[in-house]
């Protein structure tokens, strides 16, 4: 199991398993075009390395950040009035 403190990319599963990069984003998102024995087997090291996909750089693609802002024009606590 990998155990260093660097977040684990797609890159470094694709260099471990010397496939491409790009082989490794379908394969994780079940793409039919991947062969069945390669999503094995990317599943398998992405599980093992504690792979989490970065949600900023999915965000970035899609230009889609599932985040609401909402605007306050004034914050009171009225408990701790000075």
């Amino acid at each position: 199991m990998y155990s260093g403190k660097k977040k684990i990319t797609i890159k470094d599963i694709a260099v471990v398993l010397k496939i491409h990069h790009s082989t490794v984003s379908r394969a994780l998102r079940d793409y039919p075009d991947v062969n069945p024995q390669t999503k094995d087997r990317v599943k398998v090291m992405a599980e093992e390395f504690n792979y989490q996909p970065n949600l900023f750089a999915r965000n970035l693609k899609t230009n889609n950040t599932q985040v609401i802002g909402v605007i306050v024009p004034e914050i009171k606590n009225f408990f701790l009035q000075m």
